[in-house]
């Protein structure tokens, strides 16, 4: 690894120590379901992004815990910096764990940003079956990570695990390729995402999307971006409501 992507990665990961933070004094999202979800519901596995820890989740996981779901989390090595095959691999082989801990045929997967790509690599692209029920998918770069109109000046210069997730990339085109019957639903923004470029590229191809452009938890007026997805009511909701509902 080059000095440079050691640098990039460590400013990265002092930035997402402040995101944390922040998810971590919001508590519970959400209105709470007035029935909590019995145990016919898969068991939940979040996933992170590039440069979080589970941690990331943690407003997500209470609120989920308090509406009754079975939630797991798992940290990727060296903060998610790494190859995206390799974590996918380690997903399905937590995946597995949580089946033989619940007797569940299924685990479902959340998983924010570069974490919802490695989620979907798990569940389509590993040749043994992983046993992922649905992925839901939270401001994930579906459609390849762009820069807009930096992207051919500043692309090039992103570290191996951004590349891996860059628009045309081997990744991305594999997920696109074999999208087939897979059950996946992608929550993002229609506005300003702050990260992806276009918001829109965190749509999947086939897949139900569910928008969530005006914040609830950060202000009326409040557009919800990137990490704000992870702290705010109605981005909350939505993602209880893509775990939830019929395939």
């Amino acid at each position: 690894m080059s000095g440079y992507e050691i640098g990039v990665q460590r400013a990265w990961r002092g930035l997402m120590r402040g995101a944390e933070a922040r998810i971590d004094r919001v508590g519970t999202l959400g209105t709470p379901l007035a029935k909590p979800v019995g145990a016919e519901t898969p068991p939940t596995l979040l996933v992170h992004g590039f440069g979080n820890t589970s941690s990331a989740f943690g407003a997500v996981q209470r609120s989920l815990e308090r509406d009754g779901f079975r939630v797991t989390t798992i940290d990727l090595p060296n903060f998610g910096f790494g190859d995206a095959m390799e974590d996918a691999r380690l997903v399905a082989t937590r995946v597995d764990e949580i089946r033989a801990a619940t007797g569940s045929d299924v685990v479902n997967v959340v998983g924010h940003s570069r974490g919802g790509l490695v989620a979907r690599a798990a569940q389509q692209l590993l040749e043994q079956p992983s046993g992922i029920g649905r992925v839901v998918t939270l401001a994930s770069a579906n459609g390849g990570l762009h820069l807009g109109p930096l992207d051919r000046a500043l692309g090039g210069a992103l570290p191996e695990g951004m590349q891996q997730i860059r628009r045309g990339s081997s990744l991305i085109t594999d997920l696109h390729a074999t999208r087939g019957m897979a059950d996946a639903v992608a929550v993002g923004t229609n506005g300003f995402d702050g990260v992806l470029a276009p918001a829109g590229s965190a749509r999947i191809d086939g897949a139900p999307f569910r928008p969530v452009d005006v914040g609830r938890t950060i202000g009326p007026i409040s557009r919800v971006g990137h990490y704000g997805i992870l702290r705010d009511d109605r981005a909350f909701e939505a993602i209880r409501d893509a775990l939830t509902a019929a395939s």
